[in-house]
């Protein structure tokens, strides 16, 4: 940390535009030993601009044949009215097959995940545990993270405000009373999927509820927020770790698919196995 302090006032000295600067804050930050660490240029606040992603377009799905659906997931900022809208489709549909395509998917808010989740997952569970600075542990603690509070906020500014001011949290998934697809779910995953999926690829996998295949997720599993630093300038850092309900700590380590095959090739392997199962 010190030796990156000492570069990154010499990058701010010799950076002549906010380009350099965040090119050069970029650069150095890569030998840092966590994730979720980023300069932001902006006047709008975090609450502004989780408005302004949920104008894009988050969800592409196409019926690759009358048996397979296939979605794609863009991220998890801005998917929960559409992911709302898309699944009700799904399993009315009746597909036996949906591949669920979460390559480049960066991640983002517990919103979309909880409405995600309620899809496809037909009982309760706790995810994992949330562990901030005020908590004093090293490495996880069964016993110690245990006692953190369950809680399952409604938003995701809700969810990062109250760690800001907390140990810790457990968070868990309560069962909705909204339909469930059934079927055969084949998950891909590559190198940049990040955050908020890896919990989500992490339990599929555990619960055998669906098959990963794909590449190793990136290992980038924290909870972050943006701190206004001066006027347009910001920090986006990390403000909780996070640990699996069985201990598991997915930062620097991501989750491992049950087929591997590099990420170009992944859907094409999904849909080779389906068509080997439906024969």
């Amino acid at each position: 940390w010190q030796k990156f302090e000492k570069k990154l006032k010499k990058v701010c000295q010799k950076s002549y535009d906010d380009i350099e600067l965040f090119m050069g804050f970029e650069r150095i930050k890569k030998k840092l030993q966590f994730s979720h660490y980023s300069l932001v240029f902006t006047k709008q606040s975090l609450a502004e601009m989780m408005k302004s992603n949920s104008q894009k377009k988050s969800v592409i799905f196409e019926e690759k044949n009358e048996r397979t659906g296939y979605l794609k997931i863009l991220n998890f900022s801005s998917s929960k009215e559409e992911l709302s809208e898309i699944f009700p489709q799904i399993i009315q549909k009746n597909y036996k097959n949906l591949i669920i395509d979460l390559r480049d998917n960066g991640g983002g808010g517990i919103e979309a995940a909880f409405e995600f989740a309620k899809h496809i997952i037909n009982k309760s569970v706790k995810v994992g545990y949330f562990v901030t600075n005020r908590l004093n542990y090293s490495g996880f603690d069964a016993q110690l993270f245990n006692s953190l509070p369950d809680k399952i906020p409604k938003t995701t500014i809700e969810f990062i405000n109250y760690l800001k001011t907390s140990k810790g949290v457990i968070l868990g998934f309560h069962k909705s009373d909204l339909p469930v697809y059934s079927g055969r779910i084949y998950v891909l995953t590559n190198r940049h999927t990040a955050s908020t999926c890896e919990p989500i690829v992490y339990m599929l996998k555990k619960y055998k509820r669906a098959i990963i295949i794909g590449e190793n997720t990136a290992g980038a599993m924290l909870s972050a927020t943006i701190f206004d630093i001066q006027g347009k300038y910001k920090l986006y850092m990390p403000i909780a770790d996070f640990y699996t309900i069985d201990g598991v700590h997915l930062e620097k380590k991501g989750v491992s698919p049950d087929i591997k095959t590099e990420s170009e090739q992944a859907l094409n392997k999904a849909l080779e196995i389906i068509l080997e199962n439906e024969n």
